[in-house]
């Protein structure tokens, strides 16, 4: 508990670093403290495990660099590393989520809904992973655009495969598990418009991409997974109520909203971030709300934590 709280404390340092008239140095090296040390942490908890180890700690480990490029370049106005550091760790945030994704969505399936085999050729995971880990590389502006539109191409149609093979269509009745394939096919989406973007300057300069994958794909997937695993650990159904309902319509609306106003409706550009905005903190506050009471009150069991 000592080393969560501490680790809470350094992202919160993080955070408020932004906003103090300090030397530079000081700055960097506050913005920097938060990645090492939960590095630290996972790997004391992950040092028995070497599968998981192997994986997530690698990871980690480029989201650190990541960080740590990104707010040199910043703050000491080097601009290629500023945006380096930026791609790696977005790229990340995707390997993450669809790392995650393909081993639980099968799995929730599979204990949720009798009857269902799902069965993914080991190939397909590897195309479509190997395929995302490369787009978590940082290539330079100089990169043959040939190049980016191979590995684009090969990510969108492997992660839609992948995704096709994990039977969504069977989970429509369950909204507490149908929501995890909505955010993973809001990155597949994603992959598409980062495909397009690099003809269509106009998607590109919109961020529309990168907004569906954090907006959309992490706040979605995330949320997914917060409400199905507070349910599960603290002894209740899993299920979605209407409240649950609501906060997942809240997000993916206002992600939607933040996505495409820009490209087709760009004159109500400065509307669409008032109301997806609202929406998107709706959807988190109502998750909030209703959420803490389940996980500060006991069991209904009565079975300890």
């Amino acid at each position: 508990m000592a080393c969560c709280i501490f680790v809470i404390f350094l992202w919160l340092v993080e955070r408020f670093a932004y906003f103090l008239a300090i030397n530079d140095n000081l700055k960097f090296a506050l913005l920097n403290l938060f990645f090492p040390a939960l590095s630290i942490m996972l790997l004391r908890k992950l040092w028995h495990f070497p599968k998981q180890r192997n994986i997530f700690m690698p990871i980690l480990l480029g989201l650190t660099l990541g960080k740590a490029f990104h707010s040199w370049g910043s703050i000491y106005s080097v601009n290629y590393l500023a945006v380096s550091g930026r791609e790696m760790a977005i790229g990340l945030i995707r390997l993450i989520i669809l790392l995650i994704a393909g081993r639980v969505i099968p799995f929730f399936t599979k204990n949720k809904i009798q009857g269902v085999q799902i069965n993914l050729p080991p190939w397909i995971n590897l195309i479509s992973l190997f395929s995302i880990a490369l787009l978590a590389v940082p290539w330079p502006e100089s990169t043959p655009k040939l190049f980016l539109v191979t590995i684009l191409t090969v990510a969108v149609i492997a992660n839609i495969l992948r995704q096709f093979l994990w039977k969504p269509q069977v989970t429509l009745k369950v909204p507490i598990l149908y929501i995890l394939h909505i955010g993973v096919g809001l990155i597949n989406i994603e992959l598409i418009l980062k495909l397009i973007g690099i003809f269509n300057p106009k998607v590109h300069f919109t961020h529309a991409s990168l907004h569906l994958l954090l907006a959309g794909g992490l706040g979605v997937v995330g949320m997914g997974i917060m409400t199905r695993v507070t349910l599960g650990h603290t002894g209740r159904a899993i299920r979605a109520n209407f409240w649950t309902g609501l906060s997942y319509l809240s997000i993916v609306l206002g992600t939607l909203l933040r996505v495409f106003v820009p490209i087709f409706i760009s004159e109500f550009y400065f509307q669409s971030l008032h109301i997806s905005s609202g929406l998107w903190t709706l959807g988190f506050a109502i998750f909030l709300l209703r959420y803490t009471k389940i996980m500060f009150t006991q069991r209904p069991d009565g079975k300890p934590y």
